[in-house]
């Protein structure tokens, strides 16, 4: 069919088919089942004489080919789309500065080491120049993310992109099609699963990193709590729109809501 109708898309091609199958004599019918369910038990057999262990490595190849292929086709589109790239850590601010002063030869793993030693190593008031430089450039790209996103939906494109950042997720994070959208995370929410890239928070370990959390959050400026809370009303919005779409396919599926 696809080689009869190669301009042909494939929902075309499926009401086609079922057309034509309607056209088949029911004896010619009966033999192709026949055909069909003396297949189906061999591949049972078959199946049935894989071990479990290579089903489900099978399967997870599948699954992170598929999440591959997808998050590839987002970057792609993102890019074309000149979203504003997301602005690196104070720390990886400091990376860049201290590079080019590391001693000639080093290998890049001891050299990460090195430099991971060094930050942590830093007082709070020599790494506080670099903390500042990444909020200014937080701030900076969180007005550029406003620009960018009014834009999209002005041109109607955000749709083609909220499509494929929910097919990732829901190839990262399998979960039930049906299942209510979660609630959108709060501002010290955001803030808290950003420090789990701070050396200094990292090596910290449950109750212990909490209490650093916190007391980072509780220590903050309004000024610095800002890009958080804006992360925190877009989040919502975004939950806001889930939860409309969500709510349309459940009535949909005469579903009560």
């Amino acid at each position: 069919m696809k080689k009869k109708y190669p301009a042909m898309n494939a929902p075309a091609i499926m009401k086609q088919l079922g057309q034509d199958w309607a056209k088949v004599p029911q004896g010619k019918k009966e033999s192709l089942v026949s055909k069909f369910e003396a297949e189906k038990v061999e591949y049972k057999k078959q199946m049935a004489l894989v071990p479990p262990e290579a089903m489900e490595k099978a399967m997870q190849e599948k699954q992170d080919k598929k999440v591959a292929a997808t998050s590839l086709e987002l970057k792609k589109l993102l890019k074309s789309l000149e979203k504003p790239t997301k602005p690196v850590s104070g720390y990886l601010l400091f990376v860049e500065a201290q590079r080019p002063k590391l001693p000639k030869g080093l290998s890049p793993t001891a050299a990460i080491k090195r430099l991971a030693t060094e930050w942590n190593a830093l007082p709070e008031a020599k790494k506080a120049p670099f903390e500042a430089k990444r909020d200014l450039m937080k701030t900076e790209h969180e007005k550029a993310i406003k620009i960018w996103n009014a834009k999209m939906e002005r041109e109607g494109k955000m749709e083609q992109v909220n499509d494929l950042q929910e097919k990732l997720s829901a190839l990262k994070n399998p979960v039930d099609p049906l299942a209510k959208p979660k609630r959108s995370p709060s501002a010290f929410l955001l803030f808290q699963q950003e420090c789990k890239t701070i050396p200094a928070c990292a090596n910290l370990k449950g109750a212990e990193k909490s209490k650093w959390v916190s007391s980072k959050w509780e220590k903050m400026s309004e000024l610095k709590r800002g890009p958080y809370e804006l992360r925190a009303a877009e989040a919502k919005a975004e939950h806001e729109k889930a939860l409309k779409r969500w709510t349309r396919k459940m009535e949909k599926m005469g579903h009560e809501v």
